[in-house]
């Protein structure tokens, strides 16, 4: 279909495709869009319909696309490759490659993509040319990348020995010569190998390219493998003068390949270790100046840039979630951390644009080399406001800035020690509060508890101090023979009687009288008691004593 001719054309030119409605939006290919301004959509008859909003005439557009105005109507699909002329170019046989998933897809040639366990969940890879650099893409956009040749890695871990190489054609051509070979689509593609990719390996060899990119693709992997943590041996794999890569060595001489790449394999020298970079050095020498965060943020800066093949110091696009994966860090840490380090001089970050929930990945770039002193400047929480820099950006001699960074320092720690300090004060007067509380409402609960049962006491002994005075009333007026205890209608003047005579008694007894003459016909009952509990008897007048 016509629709389907021109969506190819772009696809081959590496433009993005996004659907939208029935039809599609992409970037023009005659100018510079920073958002997608071609519109693509099918008409009547299967016809294509193309429109640039920024103007381009159709005419030019196809012509960039290498189509014409017969191809709009006609529906001709053009043939950009296939796999029988790519087969032909590598010198290797067609059939091997169709066993391999490279078939012809839509004027072009598809190769497939496995994951380790051979599901064809990832993203494709398109060749419209026969170098990937003039022509390749990929498909669909929304699958992970991958390296090429996962799922014949168990073959190599059999055998403990794994080449990585850049693209597809070098692992055709070690493949074909029973090599245990994976790649990565692209020299700064190092970020897709994982840890699992390299189980079991006990010896890796990376292939170097002798150009600018075999210098990205050595970097960048030697970066990876450090992250990975990667304990077997790391050695080069450097190809003999005139030839590229193994594609290149095959071509020229498939039946002395095998030979040929065990002799390099054996002679290859090991892995040189990465030397420290001048940032990271000045960085750890000065770590009373630096948060931790700020340390981890710098160090994962310096590795995407090491897994991006960029040069020391220069302009790199990352996103939040890569800069996550690299430093470990959440998202609110990376922000003071980013901060942190604009403020001092250490970094410069141009943020992503925004296209509704997405934002396009942010340009960073480590600043080097990196400044002799840090730069403090606007900070409200100094004790000594004569430390604290005047403006942002001022150049300061070295002692003082070091002065200004202790200080800075210094205070930062006294302001988290002492907000801690206050956040356990605060739970622990809430503590004690909730503690005295509980122990006020336990005293309260006990004392109405006490008396609760001090009342019913007291109205207890009430009770039973009215009934026996009460019954004792009822026997002395049931005595009539016997004296009478209440003289009068006033009980307390009978009781004074009473002690009146108890006193006679007792002072008697005590003079070694043991008996006591007394009218006993006045107030026998109470003499007698009385000598009762004295020890002495009741004589009458008329007895002797």
């Amino acid at each position: 279909m016509p629709v389907e001719i021109v969506l190819d054309a772009l696809r081959a030119k590496g433009i993005y495709l996004k659907k939208e409605g029935k039809g599609w939006k992409a970037r023009c290919p005659l100018h510079d869009d920073k958002t997608p301004s071609l519109q693509i959509s099918e008409g009547k008859g299967s016809r294509a319909l193309i429109h640039c909003f920024s103007g381009c005439k159709i005419e030019e557009i196809l012509a960039a696309l290498n189509l014409n105005m017969s191809d709009m109507f006609t529906g001709r699909k053009q043939i950009y490759l296939t796999v029988e002329e790519l087969a032909s170019a590598k010198n290797l046989p067609k059939h091997f490659l169709l066993e391999l998933g490279v078939k012809d897809f839509h004027g072009s040639v598809k190769i497939t993509y496995r994951d380790l366990d051979s599901s064809l969940e990832c993203r494709q890879r398109r060749r419209t040319a026969l170098k990937a650099r003039q022509g390749s893409s990929w498909y669909p956009d929304k699958k992970p990348i991958v390296p090429y040749g996962l799922w014949r890695l168990p073959f190599s871990k059999k055998a403990g020995k794994l080449i990585i190489v850049e693209g597809e054609s070098d692992c055709w051509a070690g493949w074909y010569h029973k090599f245990q070979v994976l790649g990565l689509p692209g020299a700064d593609t190092a970020r897709y190998l994982m840890a699992e990719h390299l189980d079991r390996i006990k010896t890796l060899y990376i292939l170097r390219e002798p150009d600018a990119g075999g210098k990205t693709f050595l970097r960048g992997l030697s970066a990876r493998l450090l992250q990975l943590g990667f304990t077997g041996e790391v050695r080069v794999l450097i190809m003999p003068d005139g030839v590229k890569d193994l594609c290149e060595l095959h071509i020229k001489d498939p039946k002395q390949f095998s030979s040929s790449l065990e002799e390099l394999l054996k002679s290859c020298p090991a892995l040189p270790d990465a030397p420290l970079d001048a940032g990271i050095a000045v960085m750890e020498s000065r770590l009373d100046e630096f948060l931790f965060s700020e340390l981890k943020l710098y160090r994962g800066l310096y590795l995407l840039e090491q897994l991006q093949g960029t040069d020391p110091g220069d302009t790199f696009l990352a996103t939040y979630r890569q800069i996550q994966a690299s430093t470990g860090l959440v998202p609110s840490a990376i922000s003071r951390a980013q901060k942190a380090l604009i403020l001092k001089g250490w970094i410069n970050v141009q943020p992503g644009e925004a296209s509704g929930s997405k934002r396009a990945p942010s340009k960073y770039q480590r600043l080097l080399p990196p400044p002799i002193f840090s730069q403090y400047c606007h900070f409200s929480h100094y004790r000594n406001d004569s430390v604290k820099p005047e403006c942002l950006g001022q150049t300061f001699d070295i002692i003082a800035t070091e002065k200004v960074a202790l200080a800075y320092v210094r205070e930062k720690r006294f302001i988290e020690k002492k907000k801690e300090k206050e956040k356990l004060n605060r739970e622990d007067f809430k503590r004690e509060k909730r503690k005295i509380e509980s122990l006020k409402k336990k005293d309260l609960e006990k004392e109405c508890l006490n008396i609760n049962l001090l009342e019913k006491e007291n109205n207890t002994k009430e009770n039973v101090s009215e009934k026996y005075y009460l019954s004792h009333l009822r026997e002395k007026e049931e005595n009539e023979g016997e004296i009478n205890i209440i003289c009068s209608d006033s009980p307390i003047k009978s009781e004074i009687e009473s002690d009146v005579i108890t006193k006679n008694v007792s002072e008697s007894l005590k003079s070694d009288e043991k008996t006591c003459h007394h009218d006993t016909d006045s107030h026998p009952d109470i003499i007698s008691v009385a000598l009762r509990i004295f020890g002495g008897r009741v004589l009458k007048d008329n007895q002797p004593s």
